[in-house]
């Protein structure tokens, strides 16, 4: 009985450890309180409580972090790329992402790329991820653009973007993957 007993209080030691190393090294959860769904019910997904959005044209939203902390420059942008803007043609992922990255470069550098999937549909929707380095107005901004296949047809395009002040990125980074991953798309 004593060994079960020493047992349990050493899970919930390592189990409190844990948890304060993960504080203590900017691990905290992220709380994503509240839904997002799109105006034509396309997509839904979650957001801190205290982000604010606008929904723009074209399917499209903008999040951002509360006002007076590093968050508040911290974007992310959603928005449908369609067929009409692309000329009434099939486009593949690999051309969007040439045409997105040859724009860039001339501003930027590209420090990433790579293929990925939604994760709430990793089987039908998707796409890859382009990272840059680029600098506006003084200051030196990081951006990851994911392009996602919204179905086969290659005619319909979402493009979700995170962008932040380089030196705060991965701050945000944390929240803007949970977002990310709690988007679900209907097609």
């Amino acid at each position: 009985m004593k060994a079960l007993i020493k047992g349990i209080l050493f899970f919930i030691f390592v189990l409190i450890f844990y948890h304060i190393c993960d504080y203590f090294l900017g691990k905290q959860p992220v709380f994503l309180s509240n839904t997002y769904q799109q105006a034509n019910n396309i997509y839904t997904l979650k957001y801190p409580y205290d982000w604010l959005y606008t929904s723009t044209d074209k399917a499209g939203v903008i999040f951002s972090g509360p006002k007076d902390t590093p968050a508040f420059f911290t974007v992310i942008k959603i928005e449908l790329l369609t067929a009409n803007q692309l000329g009434n043609q099939a486009v593949s992922i690999s051309d969007l992402v040439k045409d997105y990255t040859e724009q860039l470069s001339k501003q930027g550098k590209v420090i990433d790329f790579g293929n990925l999937a939604l994760p709430s549909d990793p089987e039908h929707i998707k796409g890859m991820y382009v990272t840059i380095l680029y600098q506006y107005n003084g200051n030196e901004f990081k951006k990851t653009q994911y392009f996602l296949a919204r179905d086969s047809s290659q005619k319909e395009f979402y493009l979700w973007s995170y962008t932040a002040l380089e030196k705060d990125y991965d701050l945000s980074l944390p929240t803007a993957q949970a977002m990310f991953d709690s988007w679900i798309i209907r097609y």
